[in-house]
């Protein structure tokens, strides 16, 4: 009895270490199951408390550091479903996405008919898409929206099913998964992330009309995106439609794009004008890139390649940031 109002004691004047320390060894040398079960409740609580603390000042490394450090206490007490949440988000919150899945996935194995069971398979799928395992991404999502077919994350999950489809050059049916996105997702910088994605798609299986149609739908509204500008630049240039590409590529060079952006739209626009007929501008701006006089296969080359490059890189920080799914205080 007097270790347990050691414990208590310790646990008034805040010394959480002494308390859980006094808690868990009487948990093992408690002569009654009544006392083992009044330390467990208080050493249940002290946990609790802690980690709580960490979660609301959003400490994470220190409440994992916790976490860890006294495994063995709370192995003392029942697995609470709230802990294991917190434990997941703060891996997720430190940026290490394989913790917080083995989390999720021991929340799902001891709570099966978790009433947050929709929200905890969208963070498997997030994370997965995260990680860059393609087949997890599939295969939780599809449980996802054969669980959940009309559920609250359904557009984060046809977006992540769409972008696996995409790198697996499946195009039919990442569009299937962009058009099913397009109408659940919320706020212009994911409608634009699948609208983008949509009409790389499109043009991959050479449906142009189609991802010109997504390109313009982007570039309506402001705030927009250079980058966008030149991706529907190229696209009705390739249609043939250079009236239109030389406003687009006009609009790039007045802006503050990087200069290997506005190489590729002086390029562009130099031959757009030469196809329409105005030879002596294409030919000046031709001479602006390179001073040459005429263009020629390695210049095009060039340019695009570097151009291409900056895109690539701008489309890493077009992706709508990772988002988690519910807060653990409201389970």
């Amino acid at each position: 009895e007097s270790v347990l109002w050691m414990g208590r004691a310790y646990e008034s004047l805040g010394d959480a270490p002494a308390a859980i320390d006094a808690l868990a060894h009487l948990i093992i040398v408690a002569s009654s199951d009544v006392r083992r079960q009044e330390a467990q409740d208080g050493l249940s609580r002290v946990l609790k408390q802690q980690i709580h603390t960490f979660y609301e000042r959003k400490a994470w490394v220190t409440l994992l550091k916790f976490h860890g450090d006294h495994q063995q206490a709370f192995h003392m007490v029942p697995l609470e479903r709230e802990r294991v949440l917190m434990v997941a988000h703060a891996y997720q919150q430190v940026n290490l996405p394989s913790e917080a899945l083995h989390w999720y996935d021991q929340l799902l194995q001891e709570y099966p008919d978790s009433t947050l069971r929709e929200d905890i398979l969208v963070q498997k799928v997030l994370l997965a898409e995260e990680m860059g395992k393609g087949l997890l991404v599939q295969e939780v999502g599809t449980a996802y929206l054969r669980e959940f077919p009309d559920g609250r994350w359904r557009g984060q999950v046809e977006t992540a099913l769409g972008m696996e489809s995409l790198t697996r050059q499946q195009y039919a049916k990442a569009i299937h998964h962009f058009s099913e996105a397009i109408q659940q997702v919320d706020g212009i910088v994911e409608q634009r992330h699948v609208l983008r994605n949509r009409a790389r798609a499109h043009r991959a299986l050479g449906q142009m009309e189609a991802a010109v149609q997504d390109l313009r739908q982007m570039v309506s509204d402001p705030p927009v995106q250079i980058a966008d500008v030149i991706r529907l630049g190229d696209a009705v240039f390739d249609q043939g439609e250079y009236a239109e590409a030389e406003g687009l590529y006009d609009q790039v060079l007045v802006s503050e794009a990087p200069v290997a952006l506005k190489a590729w739209a002086k390029y562009r626009l130099a031959v757009s004008l030469d196809h329409m007929g105005k030879h002596g501008e294409a030919q000046k701006l031709l001479a602006e890139i390179r001073q040459l006089e005429t263009s020629s296969p390695e210049l095009e080359h060039t340019i695009r390649s570097a151009a291409t490059a900056v895109l690539d890189e701008m489309s890493l920080k077009e992706k709508p940031p990772a988002r988690t799914i519910n807060e653990p205080t409201e389970s």
